[in-house]
């Protein structure tokens, strides 16, 4: 059995991640993403008071989403459907105004999951 990225030759593979990282610079000068680790000092190993360990924990989970959304911009995916908002991580890839920067420069749409539903479903041929 292949991998899913079995198929994909070397040269795209280098292009999609100078791409993804380009994506990841982009999203740091918006204040998201990486941004969101580094201003909660994500990268010094201390002791954290539990306020600090939540914190870092939403950064993390921000970089995270931001990373996802890059790829999705990279590999050229039509629709992002994330289970969150950027609720938790302040700015946010995800919440509703950097949400607007993937679609309308890259075409990536973030949709909810009844988003979804409905768009399959009303592409569904009738029975």
């Amino acid at each position: 059995m292949q991998s899913a990225m079995g198929s994909v030759k070397p040269n795209r593979m280098r292009f999609l991640a100078m791409r993804s990282a380009l994506l990841a610079v982009s999203m740091i000068s918006r204040g998201v993403g990486k941004a969101a680790c580094d201003a909660a000092y994500g990268w010094e190993v201390r002791d954290r008071s539990p306020n600090e360990v939540r914190r870092l924990s939403a950064a993390c989970a921000e970089w995270a989403d931001a990373e996802t959304v890059a790829a999705h911009i990279a590999y050229q995916n039509d629709v992002l459907c994330p289970n969150d908002r950027g609720r938790n991580a302040g700015a946010s890839i995800l919440d509703e105004i950097n949400q607007a920067w993937p679609s309308s420069t890259y075409g990536v749409q973030c949709l909810t999951v009844g988003d979804l539903a409905r768009a399959v479903g009303s592409q569904r041929p009738n029975a």
